[in-house]
Order: structure tokens, then C-alpha cells, then sequence
């Protein structure tokens, strides 16, 4: 396997390192390391030899692909930890203090984050139509309110779902997406991969989110139980829409798999027609040239020409069914074609019931006549 240097813009277009030294979006021509290490060595002395190429490109949108274009991880998450893994560890770090990194606000208490390729990225409502993950310094990112727990677990479900906020940030899963105390750093909801030790504090957040949730949940089946909510059916939430028009008396079913029909069966028709058409070229046509080289003046023209332009038009009404039915033969699969019409359970005629008892009340509905008849078992 080798590995592959990838500029990810936000956009999300994929700008691949060349061999010939410069950035592109195309399918060739890209550089391959076979080792990471080379690939983690040379990223530094490319950025110095190159500066005009990498001068507004950001580190952290840098990222390793495999040779069959797989996602490894984000560049600068693995330069940290082999600088981390390589350099010693000081005596008077054996137990270091947790600290946060967020600059949080008087009145800020939760926010929403995720752990990508080693790197923590926080939630921003400021940035793009759908918010997005953000660095701890790269832009403004969202706190809630201690009272507004739920209101930050609500948006996670929301963003959980939203493709375009997901596909912002390559690598991003909705999994990852968890709300943490953004003074501790400690995951609050849902406790996945974020790896927080439980403290007295978290016991305490666990005891307040539990109480979101079930209020939540209350709330919830409270309307689904309710009979009158259940009836009630509200049209605020669809959208208008035109349909696309189509004329259903020309383009019918049965009309085109008739044509289709016609189709194999003049398909079927192709070894004739080409052989004709040699028939056409090389014998008839040798016939007529011979016959005006060899007779000269005694020859009733205006027959001969007549005959000959009939003979031609012919040829012609060949040669044109010849390039139709050869140009389609090489450009269809027939037998794809039919297997998969025998594929699809719609087209069958006849539907058999799943259920026998089922089958049985519904045929008597069917047919009242049919009410003491009962489905034959099966063998």
C-alpha cells in the first residue's frame, strides 16, 4: 500500500500532490509515498521548497489518502503525535491538569464537539449556511447555557442527519458528534469515544441530562398517546413542488416493451443484413459495372439507368438498417437487458398472498363466491 498527500478545501474538492510538483484535481499524475514516515518527513521541506503553493493553504485541511483513494487521517494530527511520541517525557509531567482550550463565556456552560482524526473540532453556527466543525481558534463557536441542555442535545440529532454540515468536515461521522462542558472538557451527551474519566461533576451532569431526556421523552409520547393529536393531520411542514409532466397515452408500458420486442427481433436480423449488404457491394454492383464496360453503346440506357437506381436505393435502405443494427448491437447487452425485466417482481402477473389465513379472508372479499374455497398448500 502507499499513501498519498490531499488538500481539502471547504469546499470538498480533493487537490492531490503531483509528481510533477504542483496541486490538482485530476485522476493522474499523483505522487505516492510508500511509507508514511517519508510522506510525514517530506511535508515540511515541501512546504519550504514550494512556498508560493502551500502559502494559503491551511495544515489542518491536509490530510492522507491510501492508493485506492481511502481516507488514512488528517496530516497534522499525526505529525503532533509522532513529535509527541518521539520527544521525552519531562519529569514533572507525570499527571498533568486537565485545561480547556475553549474561551468560554460568562454564561456558556455546554458545546458540541467531535473528535476527527485525533483533532477536536467544535461546533459554529456562525460559519456557512449549516454551521460547521471548527478549530478551537479558528472562528466563533457555539455555547449553550446550563439551562439549555436540551436545546444542544436537540441540534446534535439535528446536525446527526444533515449530509451537507457532515461533508464539511472530511472524515466526520455522526457517531462522533457528542455535547461536553466546555470549562471541563468532559462528555455530557451521548458518552461515546471521547474517553472522559467520571467525576463527581459528571455524576452531577449525568443526573441533569437524564432529566432533559425524560422530560423530552414525555413530551413526546404524551402527543403520541394523545388520540386527538393522533387524528389531527397538519400540512406546515410539506413544500410545492411541479411534477414533471409526461404523456402517458404516447410513452405507454406496453408500447415500449413492443418496441422493444421490435428491437431483438431486428437485432436478430443483423448477420442476414450485413451479409446482404456484401451481396449488394461485391456481386450486384460487379455486375452492373461489368455490364456498362463490356457493352458499350448497345445497351438501352434509359433501362439500364433505371434499373440501376433502383438497385441502388435498395442498397441504400440496406446499408442504413445495417449501421442502425450494428451501432445498437455493440452498444447493448441483450441478455442484461431481459434478465433484469425478469428481475423485477412488479412485472410478474400474478401475486401469491405472504399470509394464508390473511389470503384467505381477503380472496372471500375479492369474490364472496370464493368463500369456502381455500388456497391449495404447497407441495
Amino acid at each position: 500500500m502507499s499513501f498519498q498527500l490531499v488538500y481539502l478545501p471547504k469546499s470538498g474538492n480533493k487537490n492531490y500532490w503531483t509528481v510533477n510538483n504542483y496541486f490538482t484535481h485530476k485522476d493522474n499524475q499523483h505522487f505516492y509515498w510508500d511509507q508514511l514516515e517519508q510522506l510525514y518527513d517530506e511535508f515540511s521541506h515541501l512546504k519550504k521548497k514550494f512556498p508560493t503553493l502551500f502559502a494559503n493553504k491551511r495544515d489542518d485541511r491536509f490530510y492522507i489518502y491510501t492508493d485506492d483513494a481511502q481516507e488514512v487521517s488528517q496530516l497534522v494530527a499525526q505529525l503532533a503525535d509522532t513529535e509527541k511520541a518521539a520527544a521525552p517525557i519531562p519529569q514533572s509531567a507525570a499527571t498533568p491538569k486537565q485545561s480547556s482550550l475553549l474561551a468560554v463565556p460568562p454564561k456558556g456552560c455546554y458545546a458540541i464537539a467531535a473528535r476527527v482524526g485525533g483533532t477536536m473540532y467544535y461546533y459554529s453556527s456562525k460559519t456557512g449556511a449549516n454551521g460547521a466543525m471548527i478549530g478551537p481558534q479558528a472562528g466563533e463557536i457555539r455555547f449553550w447555557k446550563k439551562s439549555d441542555l436540551a436545546k444542544a442535545m436537540a441540534t446534535v440529532r439535528a446536525l446527526s442527519v444533515n449530509a451537507k454540515f457532515l461533508h464539511r468536515l472530511p472524515g466526520l461521522q455522526p457517531a462522533m458528534l457528542t455535547v461536553i462542558n466546555a470549562r471541563t472538557g468532559a462528555a455530557v451527551w451521548p458518552i461515546n469515544n471521547l474517553d472522559q474519566p467520571t467525576t463527581p461533576e459528571q455524576a452531577e451532569e449525568d443526573v441533569a441530562t437524564n432529566a432533559a431526556l425524560l422530560a423530552e421523552v414525555k413530551q413526546q409520547l404524551s402527543d403520541h398517546f394523545n388520540p386527538d393529536k393522533q387524528e389531527s393531520i397538519q400540512n406546515d411542514q410539506g413544500f410545492r413542488f411541479n411534477p414533471p409532466e409526461v404523456d402517458l397515452e404516447r410513452y405507454d408500458a406496453r408500447k415500449v416493451f413492443d418496441a422493444l420486442c421490435y428491437l431483438i427481433a431486428a437485432l436478430d436480423q443483423r448477420p442476414a443484413v450485413n451479409e446482404l449488404l456484401s451481396v449488394y457491394d461485391k456481386l450486384i454492383l460487379q455486375d452492373y459495372l461489368h455490364t456498362a464496360e463490356l457493352v458499350g453503346s448497345h445497351i438501352d440506357g434509359d433501362a439500364f439507368v433505371a434499373s440501376l437506381h433502383q438497385m441502388r436505393q435498395q442498397r441504400r435502405k440496406i446499408k442504413d438498417l445495417s449501421i442502425l443494427l450494428d451501432t445498437i448491437d455493440e452498444n447493448i447487452d441483450q441478455a442484461l437487458i431481459l434478465k433484469g425485466l425478469l428481475g423485477h417482481q412488479s412485472l410478474h402477473s400474478q401475486y401469491h398472498f405472504r399470509n394464508r389465513e390473511l389470503g384467505e379472508r381477503l380472496l372471500t372479499m375479492i369474490n364472496p363466491s370464493l368463500e369456502d374455497t381455500q388456497i391449495p398448500e404447497n407441495d
